[in-house]
């Protein structure tokens, strides 16, 4: 278990500074942190840590039950979790929280992108991997690996089936309505399953946006309209192909 802390830890530091930009700025910053650091002040703040820090381990240690408990007594195996262990969980778990906080401020801010709702959709991957490894590291029976390749295979299987460019148009429709802002150009990029929200935002904005719409929702009507094989037939296609005609 110990071998393969580094790496996890090294590919979530990875994975959260190229979804985070404000991550990703001080990581790569890191050195400037000690520039604005005030050597009295750290000097005064490090020794009241420290006294508080010995004043509460001196009274949580006075709570140690000295009895030593032979393992005949014990009916249940008791697993003792290593410090390195609950910190690399808890800081895992920190990184994720804040990674998924900033980017809800993103979305809020400029939009809904799929790139940003994966990212959402990973971040959850890989929060339900955390409990499935504390979980193993408590209950030695639970077969870490295998449950960790059957869960990203059904979260793989669900993020294809779910609708993510309706959700996102869908979203992007709803900040634009509290905002009054929408990236009409990024819109018209997502696949067939984003016209309906594409019609209705057609019917409920400015002319600009209209004028963008209406052009890419009239090729998108010549393209499915040259589809007439009914090898190439898809349910998806042909409801919209129905809705555009």
């Amino acid at each position: 278990m110990n071998m393969i802390k580094l790496p996890l830890l090294s590919v979530i530091i990875l994975l959260l500074s190229s979804a985070d930009m404000v991550f990703n700025y001080y990581l790569g910053n890191l050195t400037e942190i000690f520039d604005n650091i005030n050597i009295q002040e750290f000097i005064v703040h490090s020794i009241f840590i420290l006294i508080i820090s010995f004043y509460l381990l001196g009274y949580i240690w006075g709570f140690k039950n000295e009895k030593k408990i032979s393992t005949s007594e014990l009916s249940i195996s008791v697993v003792k979790w290593e410090p390195i262990t609950i910190i690399t969980v808890l800081v895992a778990l920190n990184m994720l929280f804040s990674a998924n906080f900033k980017l809800n401020l993103y979305e809020s801010s400029y939009g809904y992108t799929f790139l940003r709702v994966a990212v959402h959709l990973f971040m959850l991957l890989l929060f339900i991997l955390s409990l499935v490894v504390a979980v193993g590291i408590w209950y030695r029976k639970v077969p870490i690996l295998k449950s960790i390749i059957v869960l990203t295979i059904v979260m793989y299987t669900v993020i294809n089936y779910i609708n993510i460019d309706g959700f996102v148009a869908r979203k992007n429709i709803e900040r634009y309505y509290e905002t009054g802002k929408v990236d009409a150009y990024y819109l018209t990029t997502l696949s067939n399953e984003a016209v309906p929200y594409l019609i209705e935002l057609r019917d409920n904005s400015d002319s600009e946006i209209k004028i963008i719409i209406n052009d890419n929702l009239q090729r998108r009507k010549e393209i499915l309209n040259n589809q007439n094989s009914w090898t190439e037939f898809n349910f998806s296609k042909n409801r919209i192909r129905k809705l555009l005609n």
